[in-house]
């Protein structure tokens, strides 16, 4: 060994301890970091009872015992989470206290299963509890009937019996001494036969009924029975309404669906083989309802009518009772024919010829008789909802609408086809004309510059028609230069009907010839109570100068728009040239423009 060895060994194990102790710290650093302060119980959690032990013998807690305790501790989110109130043990020691008021001391500890917490500090931390010496005494149960007189004089009610007979009190000594019986309360509520009822409990003393909640009871509740029977010489008769006149009812196309006596049976007494000769029953009055002919499917007669007894047979009560009878109109059933209408079918679509297939349905209803009989077939409105659908053919459901009290058991078919095409229409359009096919350095005009396009087709394509940009064409004939035929090509599945005129003049001329002007656009005719906002407030003009006219002026040259008869809305107008004499009009541009008339503002 070298005189460095130790040296190095010492130098070694120093190293090592410096190691661990740093780890330790290190870990129990990161062990705190994940620790929070945290409250139980929050919010909706369970409370922490407090659990008094080692009570003395011949002692019991009279205040203070049903204390709760609440604790600061540390824990992460996760044994936050699983925390219950299993996880604490909370306990006061009573060891050696006796009767009289106490400070003790709360006790708060971890149970062996409980999530890793540490506990920081609870509250409260004491508690004050009260001591007294403790009595048990043996009182036996007393039933008191509280209404005797519910129950008819043709009833008698025997001595009840009670289960448990006894009850064992134990409680404060003081307390306990002052209770003087224990008393089971039962209402009768004018019972006719045995009742057998569950009672809880009370307590009564010289000052009154006392509060259980200081005595414990071996039983809070008993089981009584009152044995209720009639007396000699008394009968239970059912009561049978006496109906006439259901006949003429049924007549009618009404049934009775419901008949009830109020009270349903009565007490009689009087000769004994007289009520043997009624065998059980006492019949009414009789009641008349053949009369009976109200407009309404559902209704309820209430008539008070007298019994019918012997004259040696008296009722315990009254001799009247109440009739109740509710009557119906009887049901059928009728099958009708019924043509569909059609509800919600969009603009510019129509039903096809033989487009409903079949055309109608049998309709199967279900009700009162009497509406059934006087039914108007018309008032049956049976509905094919088109609300959406396109043109094409479609499986629609029939639909019947509840007619009074009537109801639609079957609808046979209960869907049909309807085939649905656009409607056919014409429209009429003001399109300019414009000459193609024009040698180089040549210009052409039309007369007249517009020609009447007449479209026919599905109406909604015609009315979504922009015609803004459409425009006649003629092709420039060099045999012919002076006569062109004005053709349109229509969009979509459109098709032209005629144009007017058919021939229109075509003048030409060479481009040297011409010159352009600039005009105003002015828009007439215009009503009063409307103003006009132009989408162009100039033309451009080009113009054939003939030999000896005078020099043109600007104020010469008159642009309109023609708004006469027209109301509020946007409105496509041509673009009216009026030119001195001498002048030739070629083209304009825009020839067309859009005027939208809007109401002025009241001044």
């Amino acid at each position: 060994m070298t005189p460095h060895t130790p040296i190095r060994w010492t130098n070694a194990v120093s190293s090592l301890i410096l190691a661990v102790v740093l780890g330790f710290i290190i870990w129990l650093s990161a062990s705190n970091a994940a620790l929070e302060r945290t409250q139980y119980p929050r919010g909706s959690e369970s409370t922490l009872p407090i659990a008094l032990e080692n009570l003395g013998e011949g002692l019991i807690v009279t205040s203070g015992g049903d204390q709760r305790v609440t604790v600061d501790l540390l824990t992460d989110l996760e044994g936050r989470a699983r925390l219950a109130p299993d996880d604490f043990l909370v306990i006061a020691d009573l060891a050696g206290l006796g009767a009289g008021r106490h400070q003790v001391q709360v006790q708060v500890s971890r149970s062996p299963l409980a999530p890793n917490f540490r506990l920081l500090e609870w509250f409260p931390n004491r508690i004050s509890v009260e001591i007294a010496e403790a009595k048990e005494i043996e009182l036996p149960v007393e039933v008191v009937i509280s209404d005797p007189q519910s129950v008819g004089v043709d009833y008698q009610v025997d001595l009840p019996d009670v289960t448990p007979k006894t009850v064992v009190l134990r409680g404060p000594s003081a307390l306990v001494d002052s209770v003087e019986r224990v008393v089971a309360d039962v209402r009768l509520s004018g019972a006719s036969e045995t009742l057998t009822r569950t009672v809880e409990l009370s307590l009564e003393s010289a000052a009154g009924t006392l509060p259980t909640n200081d005595i414990e009871l071996s039983s809070n509740e008993v089981v009584v029975i009152v044995p209720i029977g009639q007396r000699p010489g008394y009968s239970t008769l059912t009561v049978l309404p006496d109906i006439s006149g259901e006949a003429e009812l049924l007549d009618g196309g009404f049934w009775i669906s419901s008949r009830t006596t109020s009270p349903e049976s009565i007490t009689v007494g009087g000769d004994r083989e007289a009520i043997e000769r009624m065998s059980g029953v006492v019949r009414t009055e009789p009641i008349d309802i053949s009369d009976f002919n109200e407009d309404t499917t559902r209704t309820t007669i209430e008539r008070q009518v007298r019994l019918v007894l012997p004259d040696n047979v008296t009722p315990s009560r009254s001799d009247r009772v109440t009739v109740t009878l509710e009557i119906r109109t009887q049901d059928s059933s009728r099958t009708v024919e019924i043509t569909p209408t059609v509800v919600g079918l969009q603009p510019g679509l129509r039903i096809a010829e033989n487009g409903i297939v079949p055309a109608t349905t049998d309709v199967l209803l279900r009700g009162p008789i009497l509406e059934l009989r006087d039914l108007d077939i018309e008032s049956v409105d049976a509905e094919l909802d088109l609300e959406g659908l396109a043109k094409g053919t479609h499986e629609v459901p029939v639909t019947v609408r509840q007619t009074g009290n009537l109801v639609a058991e079957s609808i046979i078919p209960s869907r049909v086809s309807v085939t649905i095409e656009e409607v056919q229409g014409e429209r009429t359009l003001q399109l300019p004309v414009r000459v193609n096919g024009l040698p180089d350095e040549t210009e052409a005009t039309a007369e007249p510059r517009f020609v009447a396009v007449t479209l026919s087709g599905p109406v909604p394509e015609l009315s979504a028609l922009d015609v803004s940009e459409m425009v006649a064409t003629v092709v420039y004939n060099p045999d012919d230069p002076s006569v062109g035929l004005p053709t349109f090509t229509a969009p979509g599945t459109l098709t032209v009907a005629r144009i007017t005129p058919s021939e229109v003049i075509v003048r030409s001329y060479p481009s040297s010839e011409l010159r352009t002007v600039v005009s105003l656009i002015n828009a007439v005719g215009t009503a009063d109570n409307l103003s006009s906002d132009l989408s162009a407030t100039a033309v451009r003009i080009r113009i054939r100068v003939q030999e000896g006219a005078v020099p043109l002026d600007a104020d010469d040259i008159q642009a309109t728009v023609n708004t006469s008869a027209l109301t509020e809305g946007n409105h496509l107008l041509p673009v009216d040239i009026l030119l001195p004499e001498g002048y030739e009009l070629i083209a304009v541009n825009p020839d067309r423009i859009i005027v939208t008339l809007i109401p002025k503002a009241e001044s």
